[in-house]
């Protein structure tokens, strides 16, 4: 919900501290490290954060509880977690570890008995170990794109083409 300055009023913060404040004691009795303690909270605090911005901008109605948020979460909701990491070129050791974080919060919350579904069952890590920006195809396209943008094509354009071309080149390497 929305107050009237726009900004989302809901009482989210209070059961995500609620739901770090559990894992952390959870993670204390599995024997975590410190180290692994302050990580994985951070790792939940930003899925969390990831969650309630992406059900805000969908226009969706918040959850109320922490129940209600567990139960939102799909397996397709952590495929485009998944997915928004890779996108904005967050290193393959990071988004391994952040979803390392998620499946042990899913045996916390199945432990306190908050949720009987677990979505992460079938989540994998990452596979290519490449960052993005030394992946061959992505140095291709960059500098196509900059030679686009020297022969004066639109800003829409170039985007266009670009999208178009990676799509095609991930059908190729993916039949290959």
């Amino acid at each position: 919900m929305r107050n009237n300055c726009g900004i989302i009023s809901s009482n989210a913060l209070d059961y995500q501290a609620f739901l770090e404040k559990h894992f952390v004691v959870f993670l204390t009795e599995q024997g975590a490290s410190e180290k692994t303690r302050n990580n994985y909270r951070s790792d939940l605090r930003h899925f969390l954060a990831w969650i309630t911005l992406t059900i805000a901008s969908r226009r969706l109605p918040m959850p109320s509880s922490h129940q209600e948020l567990l139960g939102s979460i799909s397996p397709d909701l952590l495929q485009n977690y998944k997915f928004y990491l890779v996108k904005n070129n967050v290193s393959a050791a990071t988004i391994n570890r952040r979803l390392s974080t998620i499946r042990m919060f899913f045996r916390c919350c199945l432990s306190y008995g908050w949720t009987a579904n677990n979505p992460t069952v079938t989540m994998s890590n990452i596979v290519n170990t490449i960052h993005p920006q030394n992946n061959p195809m992505n140095q291709i396209l960059s500098h196509w794109k900059k030679d686009l943008e020297q022969e004066g094509a639109s800003k829409s354009t170039i985007k266009n083409y670009v999208i178009d071309v990676r799509k095609f080149l991930e059908f190729v390497e993916k039949k290959s």
